[in-house]
């Protein structure tokens, strides 16, 4: 025995499939919109701590060099670091830190970013951070390269 419809039910299934599957693909949009912003952000503090932790560790203290010991000015190098990292990273001073180790003989440059989301996924805001670290290396060859 076959069912009957009546007029006003025609079409209903294809409106609420049509209905469904519009928010899950918005759903699906905001989602990648999100994971793409946080890997942009990602590689942007990627870049300024790199240039942040390079501009630090060429910071050297001329005059320890001079008696032969091979070690950063630490003011000279955190203050560096922290200026180019931010200004690399389009971020805040703030954002950023630069730790001189105890030798001195290396920065840790660390950029953080609290980002925006459009899909509550992982909360309304998502904190990116990276950290890059340079080394003193004047006068000084690698091993294996002549």
């Amino acid at each position: 025995m076959r069912a009957t419809y009546s007029s006003t039910q025609e079409g209903q299934v294809a409106a609420m499939f049509a209905l469904v599957f519009a928010l899950v693909l918005v759903g699906l949009v905001a989602l990648v919109g999100d994971l793409l912003q946080v890997y942009a952000t990602g590689g942007r503090l990627d870049n300024g701590a790199l240039v942040g932790a390079q501009a630090g560790a060429s910071q050297v203290d001329v005059e320890r060099l001079r008696a032969g010991d091979v070690v950063l000015d630490a003011s000279r190098a955190s203050s560096t670091c922290v200026t180019a990292a931010a200004g690399t990273a389009n971020v805040a001073p703030a954002d950023v830190s630069c730790e001189v180790d105890a030798e001195q003989k290396s920065v840790t440059a660390t950029v953080r970013e609290t980002i925006p989301l459009v899909m509550s996924t992982f909360g309304p805001t998502f904190t990116v951070s990276r950290s890059h670290t340079g080394t003193v290396g004047v006068g000084q060859s690698q091993a294996g390269q002549d």
